[in-house]
This record gives structure tokens, sequence and C-alpha cells, in this order.
């Protein structure tokens, strides 16, 4: 007979997938934008948010997925129900007419174990059915503890406890109080089992119920985690599971601000892997040595300093990421992670950030990693091209979203704002108020605004502009198959929003604005319109709140605020992170 339960080897990832599965996507982007908070997000695009545009990613290095799950049938939180909805199984359903084991043997108890777990749920309710659930979770309990107890062969007594393991998290997951209770005593009676793969087990629901407490933010020493970390490198293959795990306990420990720790799991991990006779894993070893380099540096707190403007916070910071971008071994995380803060610091302290892509152009220019050498050239002439935008000329070509040539000589001898934007990343639609704000109150003195959008996904793009109406037409700026940008590489638009004032002449007055820069530079062209409005005129227009822009932004009338600078990055980025839509 074989049972349908998983071996000690999956349920440790099984543990530690449910430990560390806030982990995953970390330090990476937001989530896609929904309608619930702002008028001005899409309700449901399809693509990734992110506030950087990438390129193509065979040039790129491959990141480790931060965990490594089984099937959703082996996972403990597979039944877990979510809010309105019946608890998820395994679609199997039990033999019709079974009603309990066919005798007290072990087999037969373990055998109507695994119907029970097929077993789905009735009610009319919501709460019936939750409650119908937690009584085939009490049973499946029952029955695996009598096994348990009973004399018989280690793998039926190791498939009992792992079954009991499982229901008891079950339990616990959908608020069963007594749950959690029960299952740290089980803990303490498997690592005093002289098996020593109950032992085993036991360690790993331990370890799982640490890593989740340490997330939690409770008091746990994080020493004991690097114990644990050890213990599973002693113990475990050394695969990519194994990896996904250990670089999954490295970011929480990051993350809780236990830093020297999260270094050591870092150095840890590389070293176990560097010797790897899979070529994939000693890569990985090679980054992960890269990502404690990061950590350990404090690379981070220094660009904290230089984005609050701190006085002195640029040189210091220039050198030790121009050491960092020199170092031996500095590679696709490196050049990731200094890509990632980049356009942010572009918009905080564009002196330093011009340092940083020279420095990036410099570090990596006789790599032997032609990879490497052409994305870190790309990186560097990207920049080159947005900070020589201003003064030269510019112009828009393409279609818009109803299929009309868009006509740029219709724009002569008018200021235009071009705007470069999506659907998809919040900080793009953060700036929309601000732009229409601008757009109602210098339109009838000749101010226009193009906007490039970079969306793949029209559809989605047709339903938000049938709820927005923008005032001004939409380009599209994206190759929905290529979903690179031929507009974004020619002028080198690597963050978005990325937006570019154009003077009556052709040429650009201003690039890269923000906020309270595209009002600024407006009220230089149109001194008379940027004055302060008579008392009646601003209580009429404060009386209509519709045709305002504060309606949907909560913005007062009058200049835009400036957003606040975008957040300092991981120091353990995706190496996915890119610098374009283009290669």
């Amino acid at each position: 007979m074989t049972l349908p339960f998983a071996t000690p080897r999956s349920l440790a990832v099984i543990l530690v997938a449910a430990a560390v599965s806030a982990i995953a996507g970390c330090g990476g982007d937001p989530a896609p934008i929904t309608s619930a908070s702002s008028k001005y997000e899409v309700a449901d695009g399809d693509s990734p948010s992110t506030e950087t545009l990438e390129f193509p990613d065979n040039s790129r290095s491959a990141a480790p997925n931060a965990t490594f799950e089984p099937a959703a049938a082996a996972r403990p939180d597979a039944a877990r129900p979510a809010p309105g909805t019946a608890p998820q199984r395994p679609p199997a359903t039990p033999p019709p007419g079974a009603s309990g084991p066919a005798s007290d043997k072990p087999d037969d108890l373990m055998a109507y174990v695994a119907e029970l777990a097929t077993r789905e749920p009735t009610g009319v309710s919501q709460e019936e059915v939750i409650a119908d659930y937690l009584r085939t979770q009490d049973e499946l309990v029952a029955i695996c503890s009598r096994v348990f107890a009973m004399e018989t062969t280690p793998a039926l007594k190791f498939a009992a406890a792992e079954s009991k393991v499982q229901s008891l998290i079950r339990m616990s997951q959908v608020g069963n109080a007594a749950a959690p209770k029960q299952l740290d005593e089980f803990v303490v009676a498997l690592n005093a089992s002289p098996d020593e793969a109950l032992q085993n087990l036991g360690f790993k629901v331990g370890f799982s119920n640490r890593m989740q407490a340490l997330q939690s933010g409770q008091d746990v020493d994080p020493l004991t985690v690097i114990d644990d970390l050890n213990h599973l490198i002693a113990t475990e293959a050394k695969d990519e599971e194994l990896l996904g795990i250990g670089h999954s306990i490295a970011a929480i420990l990051e993350q809780t601000g236990h830093l020297e720790q999260a270094v050591q799991a870092f150095r840890l991990l590389a070293e176990t892997f560097k010797g790897s006779d899979d070529e994939r894993l000693r890569a990985e070893a090679s980054n992960l040595t890269e990502q404690a380099q990061l950590l350990d540096s404090d690379i981070t707190t220094m660009l904290s300093a230089v984005l609050e403007a701190k006085e002195g916070a640029g040189p210091p910071f220039v050198t030790a990421a121009e050491g960092l971008l020199q170092s031996e071994g500095a590679g696709f995380v490196t050049l990731g992670f200094f890509q990632q803060f980049a356009p942010t610091l572009e918009l905080a302290a564009p002196e330093v950030a011009g340092k940083i892509y020279a420095a990036i152009g410099a570090a990596f220019k006789e790599n032997p990693n032609q990879d490497l050498a052409k994305l870190a050239a790309q990186i560097a002439a990207s920049y080159e091209i947005r900070a020589s935008l201003t003064g030269k000329p510019f112009a828009v070509e393409g279609t818009t979203l109803d299929g009309q040539v868009l006509d740029w000589s219709q724009y002569q001898g008018k200021p235009v704002l071009v705007v470069f934007w999506t659907t998809q990343i919040e900080a793009s639609l953060l700036e929309m108020p601000n732009i229409r704000e601008n757009y109602e109150r210098f339109h009838e003195h000749g101010f226009e605004v193009v906007g490039i959008n970079l969306d793949t996904d029209i559809q989605s793009l047709r339903r938000f502009l049938a709820i927005q109406q923008l005032p001004w037409p939409t380009v599209l700026g994206s190759d929905p198959e290529t979903r690179q940008s031929a507009l974004a590489k020619k002028y080198g638009v690597v963050s978005i929003p990325f937006m570019v004032l154009v003077g009556e002449d052709g040429n650009v007055l201003a690039a890269n604005l923000r906020g309270d820069q595209l009002s600024e530079n407006l009220a230089k062209l149109f001194p008379a319109a940027a004055a302060p409005l008579p008392p009646a005129k601003a209580e009429d227009d404060k009386a209509q709140p519709a045709a305002s822009a504060d309606a949907t932004s909560g913005r007062s009338n009058g200049a835009a605020e400036k957003p606040p600078a975008e957040p300092v990055p991981s120091a353990t980025p995706s190496p996915d992170a890119g610098d374009g839509a283009q290669g």
C-alpha cells in the first residue's frame, strides 16, 4: 500500500515555506494597483508593478527563488480558507460509503486517514463549512495519535506523525486556539524520540515556529536561527530547495534588523554551494557572496543619508559605491543594487547620481562577462542620454489609442509636457493629479500634454481611460509583442513616470520632472497665469470639487507637492531589476 504522505524532505520545504511566505517577492515591487484607494488606479491590470523598466532577461543572471513550495495538495496551508470562501483542499473525494477505518490495525487506520484528507467539508454557511472542516481535522489528529502510540513500523509511525503535524497546522490557520499548544507539545515528544527521522521532523516544526515568531516581531535569538541554518546545511541535500530556504532565512534576518546574522547566513550558504557540481548553484554562491558584501558595507545607511540630504553625505557614499563596484567578484547583484536606486538618486541628488553612473560604466567596462559589461554600458549610456536632453530637440512619434498617427507639428509654438507613464506603476498614477491640475490651470494659455503609455495590455488601458477621461492624447509607447519602446530607448527612459517639458521652439526645457517641479517651471513660462487667484475666483474653484484634481488626490489647489523619495532598496536586490525596456 502506498500512502499519500510527504517525505521528511518535502515537509522541510512545506514548513519553511509556510514560515517564510511573506518573503516571496520582498524588496520587489508593489502589488498591481486596484481601484480601492484612488481614482487614478486601474482595477485589473495583469502586468506586474515595477518602478523601473527592464532589459531582456538574457542579459542578467537569474535570482534564486525565495521559497520552493511543493504542490498545493502537500502544503500545510492548502486548506486555509480565504475570507468568504470555503477551505481549499485537493479536489479528490473519498470512495462512496466510506464511514470509518476497516479495523484498528495501523495500516487500516492510516488508509482511513488518507480518505479523510480528501474529504470535502459540508455546510450551508461559511461557519458550518469551517466547523465541519475542523471536525475532520480533529478526527485526523485523534487517529494519527493512536497510530503514533502503537507498536508499528517506523514508516507508519512517521506517516502518522507527519499527518498529525499537518492537521494541527491547518487547524491553527483556521483559528483553532488549542492547536498551537498541541503542536508545541507534540514537537517536544518528537524531539525526545529515539527515532532520528522523528527528531528531524520535530526540529523542522520547531524551526518553522521560530521563523514565524521572528517575522511577527517576537523576541527570537538570531543566533539560534544561525544554528538552525547550520543544522539544515548538515542534514539536508545541497540542492536548490536548501538554497531557496537559506536565502529566505537570510532575508528574514535582514528585514528584522539582524544584519550581522544575515551576513553570516549569506556567507554560510555561499561557502556551502561554491563547490557544487551544479553550475547554477555555483553561480548563486557568487551572488550570495556579493549580497553579503553589500549588506556588510552598510551602503544602504549611507544611501539614506544622501536621499535625506544630510550634509556631507555625498562624498563618502560615492567612495563606498566605487569600492563595491570595483571590488573583486562584483557582478550582477552589485550592479543590480546600484541600478535599482539610481533613478531615485537622479531626482534627489543629481550630482551624486552622475558620479554613480560614471562608476558603473567604468567598473565593468573590461569585465570578461560580456552580458555584464553590456548591461553596465547600457545603464551608463541611457543616463548620458537623459542627462543631455535639456536644450536639444524633442519629438514624439506614434499612434494614439484611437488609431490616429500623432501630428507632432500641431504642438509647434506651444510648451508641451511629454509624460511616459503606465497604469501598472503606483508612482506613475500618483503623478496624474499633479499633471491634470497644471493642465487645467495653464491649458488656456497654450500649455499642452501628450502621454506616452507603456502598458502592453491595451484592453486594460482602454478600461482605465474610459474611467479617467484624460483630456490629452495618449500615444501607445510599447510594442505588445516585444514589450519594448522605441521612444523610451531613444530618450533614455528607465524609470517612470518620466516627464519632459518641451519649449515653444521644440527644444527640451527640463527633464525628469516630478511633483512641484512641474508647476515651478510652468510658472516661469506663464507668470500671469501663475499669480494667486483673486479671492472670489478661488472661492468659486473651491466650490467645484468635481473639476478639481484634489477630488482625486487630496491635494490643495495650487502647486503640486513634490512626492517623497522612493524607498531605499534592500541590500539584497533581485538582479532582475533592469535599466530600460530595450536591449
